[in-house]
């Protein structure tokens, strides 16, 4: 050392930090004593790998993990230990594809330590992560019924279950992610739901488990009930009143009045409010309806089925009976301003039957009247008839003279207001018939106490009522004295 340049006196230790072999020459030296024989000694530094990476370093997490080992080093082999032991030339050798750290059932901490080797450098220092714990995780939180269930009508209950016994429900609806200062949901207590496009968020927490994964539900769509009539379409007479419900009361209700098939426009929310019932006068029509909340979809348009609305059938005065020489029929219905349209023949009327004339005269016995009423925007009525058909009699004929005291015979007239009338009569006192005499001319009367019955029978009505005449007296012609002398 004595001829080196290099010669350096030793005050403390030193570092060797050039790569490979250096040899250390040293002699002693004392005062007054001769230099110590010259020591030496190689030593041999080698490359130190730098120090493995592990990744994640710490952490809690669901379930399993998955640790990346990294070494920059090319063809280094890492070794590992997961229990918080040093790794060591019989450790473990990581792969590629990781290590994955589990749970079992409960919760389970791990400590990661690792160390990187490769022949001709040296060994890298062991590299320690923190705590890696993983916990099971608490079981995804179920919602029923699920969105996709719906439409709902007029709002539900939503249950809200989880498997994990003991874990608690957070819940939240405003699209926050849910945590344990969000909503909390009470078993057996359902969430009333009124408000459509609804997103529920949930997530289930336990003690020493992870957290649940956050479910979020599909957006529940609620629709107001659809409305429903009373009474829903028929035949009505005159006017129907129509009542609209919906079974939810604080719903609002619109509506449009159409005829059947002539237009297929819907009700909105700009259209009539429906408050009370709507009284229908016009035939054919039908009511569409729809109900409106501010929080839910509108209803399905409700179509009730079509109203007729017919004319108040006629009804007559008098409604039949006996008459002499013509009956005057009055109709009428209880329609305001409805027309009479009858038939006399016994056939059925329509809408172009004509309008009678009021009152209807009824000239011929059995005659049966049949009317309907009719007005513009309603539907013809039913068909009404007499309960009976009438029986006319013909108008009795008339006597000159009607009784009285006559010399020796009398000549009796009998007259008819029917010029077609046939008289016929009876001298007897029996009833006078078709079968009886029939009157011609001046009836002379020869025998005293006589009374004369007589009828008029006449085309279309019945015998007349029997006409019977006071009794006619009939004297012998009286004495005359004749004077005769000079």
């Amino acid at each position: 050392p004595e001829d080196s340049s290099s010669v350096t006196e030793y005050l403390h230790p030193f570092t060797i930090s050039d790569l490979g072999t250096t040899e250390i020459s040293a002699v002693a030296l004392s005062e007054g004593k001769a230099i110590s024989r010259v020591v030496s000694s190689k030593f041999h530094v080698l490359e130190e790998i730098r120090a493995v990476v592990i990744e994640p370093m710490s952490g809690v997490f669901a379930d399993s993990v998955k640790i990346v080992l990294n070494c920059s080093m090319p063809g280094a082999v890492i070794r590992y230990t997961t229990d918080g032991t040093e790794p060591n030339a019989a450790s473990s050798v990581y792969r590629e594809d990781g290590i994955v750290l589990r749970q079992d059932g409960i919760e389970k901490t791990y400590v990661v330590k690792a160390f990187a080797a490769k022949p001709g450098m040296g060994d890298s220092r062991v590299a320690t992560s923190g705590s890696i714990t993983v916990q099971p995780q608490v079981a995804m939180p179920m919602l029923y019924p699920s969105a996709e269930a719906g439409p709902f009508l007029n709002g539900l209950d939503v249950k809200i279950t989880c498997d994990t016994v003991g874990a608690s429900i957070f819940w939240t609806d405003d699209g926050s992610k849910p945590d344990r200062f969000s909503n909390l949901y009470v078993p057996g207590e359902p969430i009333k739901l009124k408000k459509t496009g609804t997103v529920f968020k949930i997530v289930a927490v336990a003690d020493k488990m992870a957290t649940s994964s956050v479910v979020e539900s599909g957006e529940y769509v609620i629709k107001v009930a659809t409305p429903a009539f009373s009474p829903d379409g028929g035949n009505f007479v005159d006017s129907v009143d129509v009542q609209i419900t919906t079974t939810l009361p604080s719903a609002e209700i619109h509506y449009i009045i159409v005829g059947k098939d002539e237009d297929q426009s819907a009700p909105t929310a700009m259209s009539p409010t429906y408050q009370s019932s709507i009284a229908l006068v016009h035939t054919g029509k039908q009511i569409r309806a729809v109900a409106i909340h501010p929080d839910m979809d509108n209803s399905e348009v409700a179509e009730s089925e079509a109203f007729t609305i017919e004319v108040a059938p006629p009804t007559f005065e008098p409604t039949g009976g006996t008459f002499t020489g013509q009956a005057e029929v009055t109709i009428v219905s209880a329609t305001p301003g409805a027309e009479i349209r009858c038939t006399l023949d016994g056939s059925e009327p329509t809408e172009q039957t004509a309008v009678c004339k009021m009152p209807v005269v009824v000239l011929e016995t059995g005659t049966m009247i049949k009317a309907v009423a009719t007005k513009d925007g309603m539907s013809v009525s039913s068909v009404a008839s007499l309960q009976a058909a009438m029986v006319i009699k013909a108008v009795a004929p008339s006597i000159s003279p009607d009784g009285g005291t006559f010399t020796e015979s009398a000549l009796v007239v009998l007259s008819s207001s029917n010029p077609t009338a046939k008289m016929y009569y009876t001298l007897d006192g029996s009833a006078p018939t078709a079968e009886s005499a029939m009157y011609t001319g001046p009836i002379s009367i020869q025998d005293t106490d006589t009374v004369v019955k007589a009828v008029a029978v006449a085309d279309g009505k019945a015998p007349s009522a029997t006409l019977t005449s006071k009794s006619y007296t009939i004297q012998a012609e009286p004495v005359h004295f004749e004077e005769k002398g000079t």
